[in-house]
């Protein structure tokens, strides 16, 4: 097309001033001859061409019929070739039969370019076409694709969530919520997606422009990344009414990254599967740095923007995020089960050999997601075959296991005993190394559960030895004495800060160790509960034995148990859940095979003293003598060298001594509840919560406004020392300390301030019960109730309310519906029972249950209350008041005037508080003769319950 467009336009445009003085060109014979030349070669090399590439395609397909033809052709470029061969034999015709004697001669010369190209590439094609056969070259394109897709697509993930944070952070300062599309019930949308996409955009000018000119608030449903379908709503408001949007706020994009991503790990987990089909060590070995590569492409890039990769990155619920590690992780175990499956040794270690090297710069860039994700790839990468043992396998759980052990042993060597690193930096290391103990206590479980009793006996070695070498440089002792006393870090030459530091190393150590001591009493205490449902062998037993014989200081291990029993601290729930049936319900017991463990430590220690500890309850310690008991009459004590009778002495003195350590405990935790304070911030959550309760459940107010009864305020400082309430209780002082292991203080206060309430209804019944007149009443008790009232109205007062005993058969008999079937339960309605004869009817358990009662409330009671200085009613008092010796001491001797036998002491009442909850309010009977009362049924009556004989 460019040489017949050249050849029509040559006429009007000098094109031969700019071109070279071939004088070939310029005969038409001789142009022609060259041209028909050109022509019969460029055919040839068309052929030539045609030949090579479809040789080079026919032998990428034979290799890898999986990967489609277009993709050779797109990455190779030989389609390329064939079309300039196409162009250069298609474009000298063209010239070659110019109607005119002579060839133009601009179009010539194009047209020999073209043909002459073709014969100067033919080298280049011949080089590219055996390039393209060797089995690597598409693995490599693929590869380098795969990683430097993956980290634009990681960048971009990274900046996403950094602008998510500036969009929550200046959302919070400009009163607009952001919340998700799934949001129900927001308000109208303002602004709907066009069409399918992503958010690539949010221009927060225009919104905060929007936000300002609107009184309604604004709530963004879609955040930068997020994708979204046509017609999503991206702005709503809380309001129906119309915010005007000049302009748009959202840019969207087409992009799809999770197809991108999706179609990357294909192809790469397709050059992985080929190298194990061709058992090719170079080509797993390349896939091996991509599958690396890519799994450290996240914190790599958080750390490129100076972040660090927020928490819970593998666990989190987002629907619009990509984080393929699971997807990354399953398909390198499919290929590790693969290369072990077909026994190729140095294939299996190359993929067995990820974790450890993910795991190495997770450390570094400090990414202990990341590193808890490798780490599960290395716990599933052991594998147990059915078939007999063979080298590849032991080699293979062997390096994942010492792995995972050496990173430890290396994170603490270069970060946590180096004195050159800084405390942040070692703070980072010891939640590494808590990954990676959580990590080796799972290989050990699994080695334990197939039994393979060399390399578990091997890794628990190297397990235990942990942290033995670390020494700090400043002692802890000196350290605790420098800044308790300023002369001593003056004389030592120490700071403050090297102190504090030193403290803070110390407890690092220390808590890491009590980590590794609690997994491997979980391990050992799992042995022990695998051994309740199946007989464990004499090679089992020295397993367990050697762990337990490891803890040769029992301090350490009761300490360990502690940590082992805190919730979701220890593994053990979850090893209890796995090894239970499905489909029924179950019981997870995740402290006993914990409190078995420290039975067979303590069996085989025979320690003549234990420590105490905090998680020594008295259903635990039980639980601990009953599994001494048991483990002293087993076959693991025969393992153990020691014989029934001695077992059964040690059982008998470690259950003493247990018991001792739980009474030392129980005197520790008394005197340091003593010592505590109260804490001001819980005193005050009791006293609202108790003022909560009280006003939602008191009926009092209510209950006289329906009466018509008036209530008498009197000033505060004038009304005296009376008051209506509870009297003191004693409550537990750990209820109002901190730090505490007691729950219940909302309980407690609450229960309190509706027991008040109730009282005050209660005050009302007991006055209308004592003091209310009794007449005689004939008949039913429908009846006898309407006599009541006749007697009240004809002695000129006006009844108010009707009181009614709580019975389900009186309120049958009445025409009352039952209590459940009544529909107002709030406030009054729980004691409201419904109207009878025009008159309200309350239930009461503070009257005689045999009698009704009717009252002109008004006139048969005055209640009187406290008031503040703005005339309303003063709120209950809640005195909360801890108790030292002296109160003690009195409230003792209070009490033994009355029981002489009480079997409290002065430490007990010193672990209590007092609390008063009272009310100043009065309930004073003005006129008696106001109320009557009428029994419900006649006294005397036959069994059957008929007769309407009369009676009082």
């Amino acid at each position: 097309m460019a040489a017949l467009l050249i050849g029509l336009v040559e006429d009007n445009v000098d094109f031969e001033a700019g071109l070279p003085a071939l004088s070939v060109f310029l005969d038409g014979n001789e142009a022609r001859n060259l041209l028909g030349l050109l022509w019969q070669v460029e055919g040839s090399i068309l052929a030539l061409v045609t030949a090579v590439v479809l040789f080079a395609f026919e032998g990428l397909t034979r290799s890898r019929p999986a990967v489609p033809i277009w993709e050779y052709a797109a990455r190779s470029g030989l389609a390329q070739y064939l079309m300039l061969g196409g162009a250069g034999l298609s474009s000298i015709p063209v010239v070659l039969f110019w109607p005119a004697p002579r060839p133009p001669v601009a179009a010539t010369h194009v047209v020999a370019l073209i043909s002459i190209a073709g014969i100067a590439l033919l080298p280049a094609l011949v080089y590219g076409a055996m390039r393209i056969i060797d089995a690597s070259w598409l693995r490599e394109q693929r590869l380098s694709e795969v990683e430097a897709t993956v980290a634009s697509l990681v960048r971009e993930e990274a900046i996403e969530r950094v602008a998510l944070g500036e969009l929550q952070n200046w959302a919070k300062n400009a009163g607009v919520d952001v919340q998700t599309v799934f949001t129900h019930s927001v308000g109208p949308a303002q602004q709907k997606a066009a069409s399918r996409g992503s958010v690539f955009d949010i221009n927060l000018s225009r919104l905060r422009s929007v936000a300002k000119q609107s009184d309604a608030k604004l709530v963004v449903l879609a955040r930068v990344g997020d994708q979204v379908w046509k017609d999503s709503p991206l702005i709503a408001t809380r309001s129906p009414d119309p915010v005007q949007l000049k302009r748009p706020i959202y840019t969207l994009t087409t992009d799809d990254r999770q197809s991108r991503i999706n179609r990357l790990l294909t192809q790469l987990k397709e050059e992985g599967v080929e190298a194990l089909r061709s058992e090719s060590s170079a080509g797993l070995a390349a896939v091996v740095d991509s599958y690396t590569e890519l799994w450290l492409a996240w914190p790599r890039a958080w750390a490129a923007y100076g972040q660090r990769l927020e928490n819970n990155f593998l666990d989190q619920l987002n629907l619009f995020r990509f984080t393929p590690i699971d997807e990354l992780r399953h398909d390198i175990w499919g290929l590790l089960d693969a290369a072990f499956g077909r026994d190729l040794r140095e294939q299996t270690l190359a993929l067995a050999g990820i974790p450890y090297r993910v795991g190495s710069e997770a450390i570094a860039l400090d990414a202990p997601d990341i590193l808890k994700g490798a780490s599960r790839l290395a716990t599933s990468s052991l594998r147990f075959p059915k078939d007999p043992k063979s080298d590849l396998q032991e080699l293979l759980n062997s390096k994942v296991c010492r792995h995972q052990v050496d990173l430890c042993s290396l994170t603490s060597g270069i970060r946590l005993e180096d004195s050159t690193v800084d405390i942040r930096q070692k703070r980072q290391a010891a939640e590494a190394i808590e990954i990676l103990l959580r990590s080796v206590a799972e290989c050990l479980k699994i080695l334990f559960d197939n039994r393979s009793e060399k390399l578990f006996h091997e890794v628990d070695k190297e397990f235990s030895k942990l942290f033995r070498d670390w020494n700090i440089d400043l002692d802890e002792v000196i350290a605790r004495q420098a800044l308790a006393d300023p002369g001593v870090a003056t004389s030592l030459s120490v700071e403050r800060d090297e102190a504090l530091a030193s403290l803070e190393l110390n407890e690092l150590r220390a808590s890491l160790i009590r980590l590794r001591d609690s997994l491997r009493i979980a391990v050992l205490g799992w042995g022990l509960h695998v051994g309740t449902k199946a007989t464990l062998d004499a090679d089992t037993h020295a397993l367990l034995l050697g762990i337990a014989r490891s803890f040769t200081d029992t301090e350490d291990a009761v300490a360990a148990v502690g940590l082992a029993l805190e919730h979701r601290k220890g593994p053990m729930a979850d090893w209890v859940l796995s090894s239970l049936p499905t489909g029924d319900v179950h019981s997870i017991d995740d402290a006993g095979p914990v409190l078995r463990a420290l039975g067979l430590i303590l069996l085989v220690a025979n320690p003549g003293v234990i420590s105490p500890a905090e998680w020594m309850i008295e259903e635990r310690v039980d639980r601990l003598k009953g599994f001494v008991a048991e483990l002293s009459e087993g076959s693991i004590m025969s393992s153990a060298g020691i014989d029934g009778q001695e077992a059964s002495l040690r059982a008998e003195r470690l259950a003493a001594a247990i018991d001792e350590a739980r009474a030392e405990q129980v005197r520790i935790e008394r005197e340091d509840l003593i010592r505590q304070p109260l804490d001001p911030a819980k005193v005050a959550t009791f006293r609202q919560e108790v003022l909560k309760a009280w006003r939602e459940q008191s009926v009092l107010a209510e209950l006289l406004a329906l009466c018509g009864t008036s209530t008498a305020r009197i000033p505060s400082e004038q009304w005296g020392r009376q008051r209506f309430g509870f009297e003191p209780k004693l409550l537990a002082k750990g209820l109002f300390v901190s730090p505490t292991n007691w729950v219940g203080l909302e309980h407690s206060a609450r229960d309190l301030g509706a027991g008040l309430a109730r009282g005050e209804f209660g005050a009302v019944a007991a006055n209308i019960r004592k003091k209310s007149r009794k007449i005689r009443g004939k008949g039913n008790p429908r009846e006898r109730l309407q006599q009541a009232i006749e007697a009240l109205v004809r002695d000129e007062y006006r009844p108010s309310l009707v009181i009614i005993p709580a019975s389900y058969r009186i309120a049958r008999d009445l025409g009352l519906p039952a209590r459940w079937q009544r529909m107002n339960r709030d406030r009054l309605g729980k004691y409201a029972a419904g109207d009878l004869f025009g008159l309200p009817a309350v239930e009461s358990r503070g009257v005689d249950q045999s009698r009704f009662y009717v009252v002109d409330l008004a006139r048969f009671l005055r209640v009187e209350e406290a008031s503040v200085d703005s005339g309303e009613p003063r709120e209950p008092l809640c005195e909360i008041e801890g108790i030292d010796q002296a109160r003690a001491e009195k409230i003792l001797r209070s009490w033994k005037r009355t029981s002489p036998n009480v079997g409290a002491d002065e430490k007990d009442l010193q672990t209590r508080v007092g609390v008063v909850v009272q009310r100043e309010v009065r309930f004073l009977v003005t006129d008696p003769h106001a109320a009557r009362s009428v029994s419900v049924y006649p006294v005397s009556r036959d069994k059957s319950g008929g007769g309407s004989g009369g009676g009082v």
